[in-house]
């Protein structure tokens, strides 16, 4: 005999080993929620994984540009290599031509030089009084100099100016030895030309020569100041000087050297 369950107590019930009521109820929401919850995870498991692809993709695009850039720099390196080399063996070819040709031209004839002899032409100064007075007052203003040095400058001044050493009638040695003998090598000289007495006097004989020099003869009044160095004593005189003008306008005094 089948007992019938009581109602509310009776969590089993149906056919052919089916669930019914409450427990299939519950079966059928908790399959709903696994598999919620299953599309749900892979939902998120597919859209996480795409931006690690994308970041993937980026890197591996520029690795690529930049490995090109690369190979481009490269190239163009080994081309301007390529391009100085040419440069190089054109220019090598270039002088290696062009010392084949210099050594088989014939050598150059040098013609022997000549030494032309050069000729000095005198400077013939204007024959005036002039100038004449002109070149007897530097002659004057060479000596002085010479005594504002020195007793031994004047000296040599004097040598240099005197007409008859030019002439070699006298040594330097010979007028350097009489002056200092003469002025005990202590007496200074200082000459004032009096340019208004300048006069014309050809012909004239030195006295203490004894000869007639040549160029244009001139008589002048100068006033001979004579110093003593060593005590400052001085004493001043009027005489008398001739001088004489050569053609290239360098005039000499006349001074006795014995």
């Amino acid at each position: 005999m089948r007992r019938r369950a009581r109602p509310g107590t009776d969590l089993v019930g149906g056919r052919n080993g089916r669930y019914t009521g409450t427990v299939g109820k519950a079966r059928v929401v908790a399959v709903c929620l696994v598999a919620m919850l299953t599309f749900g995870v892979i939902s998120a498991a597919c859209s996480g994984s795409g931006k690690p692809n994308a970041q993937a993709k980026r890197a591996a695009q520029a690795k690529a540009k930049a490995k090109a850039n690369q190979a481009a720099k490269a190239k163009r390196v080994r081309a301007a290599v390529r391009r100085r080399q040419i440069v190089a063996r054109r220019r090598a070819a270039q002088r290696a031509a062009a010392l084949r040709r210099a050594q088989a031209q014939p050598p150059a004839t040098t013609a022997p030089s000549v030494t032309v002899p050069q000729v000095t032409v005198p400077h013939i100064a204007t024959a005036t009084p002039a100038t004449d007075l002109a070149a007897i007052e530097r002659a004057f203003t060479r000596l002085n100099d010479g005594f504002q040095k020195g007793v031994a400058a004047g000296i040599v001044a004097s040598v240099y100016s005197n007409y008859w050493v030019a002439t070699r009638h006298y040594t330097p040695a010979e007028c350097t030895k009489f002056e200092a003998s003469r002025g005990g090598g202590v007496v200074s000289e200082a000459f004032a030309v009096q340019p208004q007495t300048l006069k014309p006097d050809p012909g004239w004989v030195d006295p203490t020569v004894g000869k007639t020099p040549t160029g244009r003869i001139y008589a002048i009044s100068v006033t001979d100041r004579q110093t003593l160095v060593t005590t400052g004593e001085t004493r001043e005189q009027d005489a008398v000087m001739h001088a004489t003008v050569n053609p290239t306008g360098t005039a000499f005094l006349f001074f006795r050297c014995a």
